[in-house]
């Protein structure tokens, strides 16, 4: 993925944000505290927002980064496993949809607080996190996301936010959706659950054979 092709789908989704809104461009900039120019140079494609200011835009207007990065992110993600999870239910009803809600309240009571937690994390921990569950070394991640080793560790520390590219990059190596991955600095989830993102990606997929497991066995 090229940083061009990046900054115009970003662009092309802010775009259609902002017309769903109906609102000029100077009335959608003073929103969260912009120039009339920034959200123009983001939306021609010629800029693209450093992740504070990402998060600003996801957050003054209660927007899923996957919204805004609709079209750049094609891998499996939890968003897969969460439709299988929806899907599982329907069709259940009374006493066996009972069933399956206290299976999957249960799992996810008790994993919540297996350790290492994601509750309350914040974004560096969080991806140190992911990073020892995937088994990934420091130094082989930042050679997949194109950045050394310290400017990684500085992620991981907090000292640093990573760009956008590399927000994605992580999410292909972690196998999630960029909201998954800022979730601890967006003030609203669009998971009908948002516990699901207090939950580390195996714990989702093993949520998710659980729910299979006791779904074929009715």
């Amino acid at each position: 993925m090229t940083d061009a092709r990046l900054n115009k789908i970003l662009g092309r989704n802010l775009r259609k944000h902002r017309a769903s809104l109906e609102q000029p461009r100077q009335i959608f900039a003073a929103a969260y505290g912009g120039s009339a120019y920034t959200p123009q140079s983001y939306e021609a494609g010629q800029k693209c927002p450093n992740l504070a200011r990402f998060l600003i835009l996801c957050n003054t207007f209660s927007l899923s980064p996957n919204a805004l990065l609709d079209g750049l992110f094609p891998w499996r993600s939890e968003l897969e496993d969460i439709r299988e999870l929806e899907a599982l239910a329907s069709g259940l009803y009374g006493h066996q949809a009972q069933k399956l809600r206290d299976l999957q309240n249960i799992y996810l009571r008790n994993t919540l607080e297996t350790r290492p937690r994601l509750i309350g994390a914040p974004f560096g921990t969080r991806l140190r996190i992911l990073r020892l569950e995937s088994d990934t070394a420091i130094d082989v991640l930042a050679e997949t996301c194109t950045v050394s080793k310290p400017t990684m560790q500085g992620y991981e520390s907090g000292q640093y936010d990573p760009p956008l590219p590399v927000v994605l990059r992580l999410c292909e190596t972690f196998g999630v959706s960029p909201e998954y991955l800022l979730a601890p600095r967006l003030q609203t989830l669009t998971y009908a659950d948002a516990r699901i993102a207090d939950l580390r990606p195996k714990q989702i997929k093993t949520l998710l054979e659980s729910s299979r497991y006791f779904r074929n066995d009715l």
